[in-house]
């Protein structure tokens, strides 16, 4: 009997009163996408943010390291075609 695949770790960097952040955000509650929210406006995780991916922008999103960054339009298509197998199953 198959295995599901194992739904990938999806992280959001983002910022509390950016409409953006709320949108993206917003969207994979939606789509029901489980993701570890995290606050850029606490300076610890901006620098963690910078650490592991050079940027420091809202919103940003890491799907199992892969990073995920641009308009919400953008992140949305990319996301879609990243996760749209796990989103099915």
């Amino acid at each position: 009997m198959p295995h599901p695949a194992p739904r990938p770790r999806v992280e959001v960097f983002f910022l509390p009163l950016d409409p953006d952040s709320a949108r993206l955000t917003g969207w994979l509650d939606g789509q029901g996408v489980a993701y570890a929210a995290r606050d850029l406006s606490d300076p610890a995780t901006s620098r963690e943010a910078v650490a592991r991916t050079g940027m420091r922008i809202a919103p940003l999103t890491l799907v199992d390291g892969q990073i995920v960054w641009g308009t919400v339009a953008e992140q949305q298509r990319r996301l879609q075609s990243l996760l749209w197998r796990d989103l099915q199953s």
